[in-house]
């Protein structure tokens, strides 16, 4: 049921968010540099059959806990890529997550429609479509407040699966020997299923998070859905 769901809303998400988005990347590519002269580059689009990349600022998301990823992107045409990514997560770098651990994967296609020379820079832009699996496991310790008078330290055990789609844009920059890397951004829709053993359901909804607004959303139980901002940072290499 929650799957029909999930995939319904994801069409319909799809379809209101595709105009903005092909407006947004027709900006892209008709502006011009206020600080630098463009000129278009060679018509010849990816100079390496594979890019092997990592994501350095997942290593350290206290959000949602540090990840190590590896992600291969192929060129199948010069303007198409598809990319496969894999990661796990691990037991530190992530804010009150104890004993973390679990993994991810995920794919991404994209369109590269422009390509240009910035102060001899080699970039190229890009439109496209990413989707992310999220598996984690990990323990937390709060305080179960009954009232202002009253509560109590528990751990407690939260499983979680996290289902991420997104439409992305960014620019790839093309450095010497063979080096590369590229900013994205993207908005999309994730899916969580949260499970939280140890806890009865009224000990769920007495925890205490102080002031924060974020905590409560990001360990709330149950299955619902949410909006997703992605932006980051991806170094790697080209293989011929």
């Amino acid at each position: 049921m929650f799957r029909k769901i999930f995939f319904t809303s994801l069409l319909s998400f799809c379809y209101f968010i595709s105009q903005p988005v092909a407006c947004f990347a027709q900006a892209l590519a008709q502006t011009d540099s206020t600080k630098h002269k463009l000129r278009e580059a060679d018509s010849t689009f990816s100079n390496h059959a594979f890019y092997i990349k990592t994501t350095p600022l997942t290593l350290l998301d206290f959000m949602n806990g540090g990840s190590a990823n590896l992600i291969i992107e192929s060129h199948p045409l010069q303007k198409i890529s598809v990319s496969m990514e894999m990661g796990f997560y691990y037991p530190f770098a992530a804010y009150n997550m104890k004993q973390l651990y679990g993994w991810r994967s995920g794919f991404e296609l994209r369109y590269y429609y422009r390509k240009s020379i910035v102060d001899g820079k080699e970039m190229e832009n890009f439109i496209g479509v990413r989707y992310l699996y999220r598996k984690q496991e990990f323990d937390m310790h709060d305080s179960i407040f009954i009232d202002k008078d009253m509560h109590y330290e528990k751990n407690y055990h939260i499983s979680r699966v996290v289902n991420i789609a997104d439409f992305t844009c960014g620019i790839r920059m093309l450095g010497p020997k063979n080096f590369e890397n590229e900013f994205y951004f993207g908005l999309g829709i994730r899916y969580k299923e949260s499970a939280i053993r140890d806890l009865t359901q009224q000990e769920i909804d007495d925890r205490n998070w102080g002031d924060s607004f974020i905590f409560p959303i990001l360990m709330k139980s149950g299955n619902y859905f949410v909006p997703d901002v992605l932006f980051g940072l991806k170094i790697g290499f080209g293989l011929k």
